[in-house]
């Protein structure tokens, strides 16, 4: 977001888009986690559960940050809506990636 504004990064610039990122984070991390949750259930309808939990609360969290882009950048609604899945799946990824290297250092 500051990097399309053109605003320069440090300390006082990145409050306020952090503050108003954790509050969206936090029921996206909650609802993963009761998705997660049933996921260990042995039935199937446990994991059709889980599954639709986590489908939702995706769809719910790239309604939101292209809310949010689209307030703050006053963007077309397509490219807020790419901003927010380009940021998701770049967050996805890094967290994938530190999830191997976990994985990785905890075998050696």
């Amino acid at each position: 977001l500051l990097r399309r504004q053109k605003i320069p990064l440090d300390r006082k610039a990145l409050r306020t888009p952090f503050y108003e990122q954790c509050y969206v984070a936090a029921p996206f991390a909650f609802l993963m986690g009761i998705a997660s949750d049933f996921s260990v259930g042995k039935s199937s309808a446990m994991v059709a559960t889980s599954l639709s939990i986590m489908a939702l609360t995706v769809v719910w969290f790239l309604w939101v940050q292209t809310r949010w882009y689209d307030m703050q950048l006053q963007d077309s609604r397509w490219r807020c809506f790419w901003h927010a899945v380009r940021s998701f799946l770049t967050g996805a990824f890094l967290m994938l990636i530190f999830a191997l290297l976990t994985v990785i250092s905890t075998e050696m």
